[in-house]
């Protein structure tokens, strides 16, 4: 049979830690090397105390998820990150969930002031008072069947989301479902899934309607990327999100807690040319990166843009486009009566320029963005790696 593994975001909603969460603890060296083979060296070389690079995995398996289940519960009960580390990369550990049953009991205890644990079997339960009782300080029992009855369990329930490795529409369909539901998802949830989702393989039909902001894509594109990225840019990582599906204002509302919701508000700046671009540029080797058209512009003007051989852009050229682009945006926004606070968001193309000048373009924009009905405006350019963010207000 073979053996049963989860992605990341799957391992950190059963580890109960949250995505970002874990990350950074496996980016701390959680589980160590355990359970992996111990890299080879040449007879005089020395041995490196290397760990594991568990945060480049994307699948984890159930002694996986059980270590890190215990490493969380020991944490939680007070020990430091180091002393339930030690712990839960124990190779006689990993040895025992790697082939352990339900049905099958091993009692660990736990000692955080002298960093050592015991294990006991069943039969030796009694013993546990026995050996414990001259130890003045708190000790921590822990039922390691209870962690791996719990894990197995969910690591094989199905995930609706993510329940085939090639992403198609029906995989896309199910995430926009997932983000309109009325409790939303946890924001380090939505990351994993998104990350998730750009790691799995998909035909190029499918990546082109992505170059394109078309369906099934759509309201990823334009809503859900830009609002991730940006949050992800920003560490706001905690709390719940979702992308209601209906007419009224805000594309995207995060839980604060009592009811209340911070609301966010996504346009975009010169997309039409990005969007028309992307069509006309499709299977081309080289493909052009500017259009150089405002979104109001006619029809018969992206005809003509379109059929011309790829030109040369002066970087101020480019400047004054993205800068009277992000003008519209703002007054298609400047509606008082519809929008009561909250952020905006304008996702727009920020080319990489020598010695731009965006920032002091964001400047310029500040006094029109000060009159906009919002607590907040940002331009965000979140194809590139890392997002490029502009503060407006």
């Amino acid at each position: 049979m073979e053996p049963l593994h989860v992605t990341t975001a799957r391992a950190a909603e059963i580890v109960g830690i949250g995505y970002e969460g874990l990350r950074s603890q496996l980016k701390r060296g959680l589980l160590k090397n355990v359970g992996t083979l111990a890299p080879f060296y040449g007879p005089k070389a020395e041995a490196k105390a290397l760990y594991a690079k568990r945060w480049t995995w994307s699948k984890f398996s159930v002694p996986d998820l059980c270590l890190m289940r215990l490493a969380k519960i020991l944490m939680d009960a007070g020990c430091s990150f180091e002393v339930a580390n030690d712990i839960a990369s124990s190779e006689e550990l990993w040895r025992w969930f790697a082939h352990a049953e339900i049905g099958d009991e091993l009692f660990l205890t736990v000692l955080p002031d002298a960093n050592s644990f015991c294990l006991y079997r069943p039969d030796e339960y009694p013993l546990i008072t026995q050996d414990h009782a001259r130890y003045e300080h708190a000790i921590i029992l822990v039922s390691l069947a209870a962690i791996y009855a719990d894990v197995s369990v969910a690591a094989a329930a199905p995930d609706d989301v993510a329940a085939t490795d090639t992403v198609d529409a029906a995989v896309i369909e199910a995430l926009c479902a997932l983000l309109a539901q009325e409790e939303g998802i946890e924001i380090a949830d939505l990351l994993a899934r998104l990350e998730d989702l750009f790691e799995r393989p998909r035909d190029k039909a499918l990546s082109d309607l992505l170059a394109e902001r078309r369906k099934p894509w759509k309201v990823l594109a334009d809503e859900v990327l830009p609002v991730a990225d940006f949050l992800r840019m920003r560490g706001e990582t905690d709390g719940r999100i979702r992308f209601p599906r209906d007419d009224s204002p805000y594309d995207a509302r995060i839980h604060l807690g009592d009811g209340q919701w911070r609301r966010i508000e996504v346009t975009g700046a010169l997309s039409r040319a990005h969007i028309m671009l992307a069509g006309a540029e499709r299977d081309k080797p080289v493909k052009a990166g500017f259009l150089g058209l405002p979104d109001q512009a006619p029809p018969e003007a992206y005809a003509a843009a379109l059929k011309r051989p790829r030109v040369m852009h002066s970087r101020r050229g480019v400047e004054m486009q993205v800068e009277a682009g992000l003008r519209a945006a703002l007054a298609k926004k400047d509606e008082p009566g519809k929008y009561d606070g909250g952020t905006l968001l304008i996702s727009v193309p920020l080319m990489r320029l020598p010695d731009d000048r965006w920032d002091e373009m964001a400047e310029g924009l500040a006094s029109e963005a000060a009159d906009l009905p919002f607590d907040e405006i940002y331009a965000i350019d979140d194809r590139k790696v890392p997002p490029r963010i502009l503060k407006l207000k």
